[in-house]
Formats: structure tokens, C-alpha cells, sequence
């Protein structure tokens, strides 16, 4: 069944998924090529972070893509739902109604310059004519709200949605890494130099929390105050906000994909606190968004654009980029992912939902933050 206002012919079947397929491309050319540069083409990892989370989600139960890769590791970006049909259709109207084109002119799209396209897509996407945008908890943060420009369920490029209602079967034997920072919000509320949700008081976080959940939002706070004893409104503030970023859909994520009772999932959370200043509060950074990146790839000093570091000025950052940068790689070389100095990291299962925190001395946390979990269970 066509959904409403598809306005494109046959021959644009799966355009609203062209993003992803570009790096199934990709990973073809790898396959048909890595030897030559001294890579294995049957020992492929791919892995992604935030964005590159979602686009990882997605390849993973892309037939397109699926025969090219091996393993894969999801990170700060959990993909276990995408755009509908029906919603990204919506979006198409508000872009011609944008533009002033009339849907069957549609073709003009094709001579816009690429500027004109982002300028819309950006307007589109903000209020006032985007719907109100939330972290999508359970669902992960791909299934979009109206104005969302993202990959689709469109049962030709993603037959299904990534993770639901289950982990896809033909990734059934590829092993997976999946999880987040701690922090994941202070990434975003420094980006938005929304620099008050470090100095909340309950009125505050209670006024934030009616505008995110109505109704829930005495419950919501509730659960977490219980869940975290001593914690100030700004530290629930930002545990609520990144719990449902990356935490909650990461969790959906392992869950469903051990439920398989195939390969390995692996859950972890990063941890560690990143130390440097937060501009114009009197607080420090945590585990903010991105800041895993340098670590997994060891490179802890390099600067974007002449800012500092996003790793921190910790002097105990070299030492955690060494074991998340070889942990990452023995997972790319084994299926397991292991280093020196840091606990046995058992696979995820469902009795004790095992959760490596990484950090300067990483542990295991059976089912952390358990009352939290069963809330969004039930709570949607």
C-alpha cells in the first residue's frame, strides 16, 4: 500500500533511506576490496556513534547490508525504531508547502541546490513547524517526530523496524556491542548554552519535567530521586534527559537481541567524568555526548577547531583511551570485547542484565538502576 502523499514513481523506491544505503555501497566496496590493503573481507565490524548509532541500527537489519559485515557496535544512538511511512510522508507535504511546489512538480527538487534543501530541512525541523521533539526512551531516537529528516520503515530498503518488534534475524549471529554515556545531556545543553539546568532547584526541574511528560512527571522524578538517593535537581535532570537518549533504547536493544539466544550482546555505559569546567556554571563536566569517541579511537588530545579537548584535561585519560581503544578492537578481531586491566565483560542476559560502567577502574553492574528500568517498562 502506497502511504499518503507518496508523490515519487517506482523508480524512487527506498530514496527516503538513501543515506544508509550509500554506506551499504560502501561496505560492498570493502568487501570486494579490503584484501588488497591486507584486511580480512570475512571480518568485518562496523560501529557508530550518536547519529552513526542510529545509521548502525539501521545497517543491521538491512539486507542491503548485511552480507558486509560481521559484528557491530551501537553507540549513544539507539536505533530500535525509525520513521513511518505515514509520518515521513507528512514531512514531503510540509517541505513542498515550504518551497511552494506543488506535489506534481516534485521533480523540482531535483534542480534545488543542496543549500536551498538544507535550509529547508532545517526550518522544517524547528519550531514552529516541527511537533515538540523528546528523547525517544524506549524507542530509541530514530522514530522521528513531524519535520524529522531520518531513515525510514519503508518495506523495501528496511523491511522492519531495526529492534521491534524483536532484533533482526538475519544479524541472529553477529555479535553486538550497545550502550551510552552517562552524561549524554550535558553535551546538549552546552550546544544550547543552557547553562541553568546546572543550578536547578526542585521548581525548576519539576517545571522542565510538566513541558517533557505532563501528567508523568511527578512519577518520572519520583522514580529517579528514589533510584539515586542524594542526587541534586540538575543531576536528575540530566540522568532523566540521557536515560532516555541512549540508556533506555540500548537496553531494548540487548534485551531483544539476547532473546534471540544467538550471538553475544555486550551493554555498557561510559562512566567516566570528563573534569573540565562547564562555561559560565560552577560545575564540572561528566560523561557528556562524544566524548566516548576519542577514547575508543586513543586520541585523547586531539582538538576540533582549536576548542579543547572534548576527553577532559584528566591526566587519567590516557590510561582509559588504551582500554577502551584496545577493548573495541579485540571485539573487532574476537566477538569479545576485552583489555588489559579491565573486568571479564560478560555477554548481557536477562536474568542478570550484566552492564559494564566504564570508567578509570571499570566494573560490572548487574540490572543497574533497576527501578528506573521497570518504570519505562510500563510507562511507554
Amino acid at each position: 500500500m502506497k502511504p499518503p502523499f507518496q508523490v515519487a514513481t517506482a523508480d524512487y523506491a527506498g530514496s527516503g533511506n538513501r543515506g544508509v544505503q550509500d554506506i551499504a555501497v560502501a561496505l560492498a566496496w570493502v568487501h570486494a576490496n579490503i584484501a588488497a590493503f591486507g584486511g580480512d573481507p570475512d571480518n568485518v565490524t562496523i560501529f557508530g556513534d550518536s547519529g552513526g548509532g542510529l545509521k548502525t541500527s539501521c545497517l543491521y537489519a538491512m539486507p542491503q547490508a548485511a552480507r558486509y559485515f560481521h559484528k557491530a557496535s551501537i553507540e549513544s544512538g539507539p536505533g530500535v525504531r525509525v520513521i513511518e511511512p505515514e509520518l515521513a510522508a507528512q514531512t514531503t507535504r510540509k517541505l513542498l508547502d515550504h518551497l511552494g511546489i506543488a506535489p506534481a512538480a516534485w521533480r523540482t527538487l531535483l534542480t534545488l541546490p543542496a543549500a536551498t534543501l538544507l535550509d529547508a530541512q532545517i526550518k522544517i525541523g524547528s519550531p514552529p513547524n516541527a511537533a515538540p521533539a523528546s528523547w525517544g526512551g524506549r524507542a530509541g531516537i530514530g522514530a522521528g517526530t513531524l519535520g524529522s529528516f531520518g531513515a525510514v520503515r519503508d518495506g523495501h530498503v528496511l523491511p522492519h523496524h531495526p529492534f521491534d518488534p524483536g532484533a533482526p534475524n538475519l544479524s541472529r549471529n553477529k555479535p553486538l556491542i550497545v550502550g551510552g554515556n552517562q552524561e549524554e545531556q550535558m553535551f546538549f545543553s552546552l550546544v544550547a548554552r543552557d547553562t541553568a539546568a546546572w543550578a536547578l532547584d526542585d521548581a525548576a526541574l519539576a517545571a522542565r519535567m510538566r513541558q517533557a511528560f505532563g501528567a508523568k512527571a511527578e512519577a518520572v522524578i519520583a522514580t529517579y530521586r528514589g533510584d539515586r538517593p542524594g542526587a541534586t535537581p540538575s543531576d536528575l535532570y540530566f540522568a532523566i534527559q540521557s536515560d532516555l537518549f541512549s540508556g533506555q533504547g540500548s537496553t531494548v536493544i540487548a534485551e531483544r537481541k539476547m532473546q534471540q539466544r544467538a550471538a553475544p550482546a555486550f551493554r555498557y555505559v561510559l562512566a567516566y567524568q570528563q573534569g573540565g569546567p562547564v562555561p559560565g556554571a560552577s560545575a564540572t563536566m561528566g560523561a557528556l555526548h562524544a566524548m566516548d569517541i576519542p577514547f575508543k579511537f586513543n586520541t585523547v588530545d586531539a582538538t576540533v577547531g582549536g576548542r579543547p579537548p572534548i576527553a577532559g584535561p584528566r591526566p587519567e585519560r590516557h590510561a582509559m583511551a588504551r582500554t577502551m581503544s584496545r577493548a573495541w578492537a579485540t571485539f573487532a578481531r574476537t566477538g569479545t570485547p576485552a583489555a588489559p586491566g579491565l573486568p571479564e565483560w560478560p555477554a548481557y542476559d536477562l536474568t542478570r542484565r550484566p552492564t559494564m560502567y566504564l570508567d578509570v577502574a571499570s566494573h560490572v553492574v548487574d540490572d543497574p538502576h533497576r527501578a528506573e528500568r521497570l518504570f519505562w517498562e510500563h510507562a511507554g
